[in-house]
């Protein structure tokens, strides 16, 4: 019978509301504190400058933006162009792919020193 008591108790205990009374006489206020305040919160340090891109990227960069121009140019401007144009866009246009991907080459990983990179595909 005891238990039931001590059940009963508790359970009456959860549906009481919480004495809030010192937080409401000490605010004025009847309202709960706001636990998403905008000003208690992290805010992560600024992010590291981007690196300089190599000489040789920027060519190539720009050698695909020429050459999408050459393509494109005629086009929207509705003027006409020969075969020499879109031979030259295109070559442009693959000689700057080209040149990127060939940078990337298959350098080692840099987080790891004692050359073993596990499963590598």
């Amino acid at each position: 019978m005891e238990w039931d008591t001590a059940f009963a108790a508790l359970v009456a205990g959860l549906t009481d509301e919480a004495d809030t009374s010192d937080f409401h006489q000490a605010t004025g206020s009847r309202q709960e504190p706001d636990p998403y305040d905008p000003s208690d919160h992290y805010e992560p340090p600024p992010p590291p400058p981007l690196p300089r891109m190599r000489p040789v990227t920027r060519w190539a960069l720009g050698s695909i933006a020429l050459g999408v121009g050459i393509l494109l140019a005629p086009v929207v401007a509705g003027i006409e162009h020969g075969t020499s144009h879109d031979i030259a866009g295109v070559m442009l246009v693959l000689g700057g792919v080209v040149t990127l991907v060939a940078q990337m080459g298959d350098r080692p990983p840099t987080d790891s020193d004692d050359g073993d990179n596990g499963a590598v595909l």
